[in-house]
């Protein structure tokens, strides 16, 4: 098995380390149709921390408990992302091949084996390290569903 290449106290997996190639996981700007609109309105799908309604937010177009599309949830994400510096600390086109517990009480370190993503080949990214990772899915629906949330056996 290869080394570890790099060690991290957390991963959020699908919030952090991400198969696609824009943040906003289901809203990301790859995935919405053209036209899709999301079943929730202004003020019940936002961040406390950003409202949508902000000063700085203003060229959305988003009306007070308005329609909200894929568009303005793919721009209102990634601007939260960047606003709150997480773009940086995003993985995008990676996905997450194996996790492999290192120890028998897991609370050490996970080992996940990464490959890179992109339209035409998957490439080997090598192992990177955690104490604890969380699968993170915007739409509910868990695209690994071997991953767990926290500590424990897979």
């Amino acid at each position: 098995m290869a080394a570890v290449q790099r060690h991290y106290d957390v991963i959020i997996v699908g919030a952090g380390v991400h198969s696609k190639s824009s943040v906003g996981g289901f809203w990301a700007k790859e995935q919405p149709y053209p036209g899709l609109r999301a079943n929730n309105l202004q003020g019940y799908y936002e961040f406390r921390n950003f409202p949508m309604l902000g000063a700085d937010l203003d060229h959305l177009g988003v009306r007070e408990r308005g329609v909200l599309s894929g568009e303005t949830l793919h721009t209102y994400v990634y601007e939260y992302a960047n606003h709150f510096d997480l773009l940086k600390r995003t993985r995008l086109n990676t996905k997450i091949v194996r996790a492999t517990n290192n120890d028998a009480d897991a609370t050490k370190a996970w080992t996940l084996e990464l490959t890179s993503v992109d339209r035409t080949a998957e490439k080997s990214e090598g192992l990177i390290a955690c104490f604890k990772f969380d699968h993170c899915d915007w739409t509910g629906i868990a695209t690994m569903a071997s991953f767990v949330s926290g500590y424990g056996n897979m």
